[in-house]
């Protein structure tokens, strides 16, 4: 997956790149079986108790499409720069991304729930009972990086608790964001 972003996607110069940028990122790492396993192993040194969770099958790329809600989209201040919903696993990922206002990695993730359809986007799919994963970003290689750790382990993994995934969003930011690397 190529990780290179345009510096008006960074400053959110143009926010509809940004938010196409977005969206094509998290098809390609549900659909990325090479990146998969690098990701596999990161996560593993991360959070060895994730074993049993890495253990289970991902899901078919083909059958977790990423269903663009546009409607959630503000064009104007660009939050959510994306919002979107994998029908497959009943889940949910909002993005929101600021400029950066300095060289410090600034990510922070968390598992919200439930994700609600007030405008009833998603009648068909049945989203009642869904989760959602937000993520506050301000885009740089590092935090790019590891937003897209979080969104893969969202993504493929059906059978993994929340508490698995807030675990994991707290290990890369303690030892990832926060710790030595925050100004890489």
């Amino acid at each position: 997956m190529n990780d290179n972003f345009s510096e008006s996607i960074r400053m959110l110069d143009d926010k509809s790149a940004a938010h196409k940028f977005w969206h094509q990122k998290i098809k390609e790492v549900l659909h990325d079986r090479v990146r998969w396993k690098e990701y596999d192993r990161e996560i593993l040194n991360l959070v060895p108790q994730a074993e049993r969770a890495l253990r289970y099958p991902v899901e078919h790329p083909r059958m977790n499409p990423v269903i663009d809600l546009k409607t959630r989209w503000d064009s104007a201040d660009g939050n959510p720069i994306f919002y979107g919903y994998l029908p497959t696993l009943r889940r949910a990922i909002r993005i929101i991304q600021s400029a950066p206002l300095d060289d410090t990695n600034q990510l922070s993730a968390w598992v919200k729930e439930p994700f609600t359809d007030d405008k009833n986007e998603l009648i068909r799919f049945n989203p009642e009972n869904s989760n959602e994963l937000v993520i506050y970003i301000e885009l740089n290689a590092t935090t790019f990086h590891y937003a897209m750790l979080i969104i893969y382990f969202w993504g493929t993994r059906r059978a993994v608790r929340n508490i698995t995934q807030e675990i994991l969003i707290q290990k890369i930011y303690d030892t990832k964001i926060r710790g030595d690397h925050s100004l890489d």
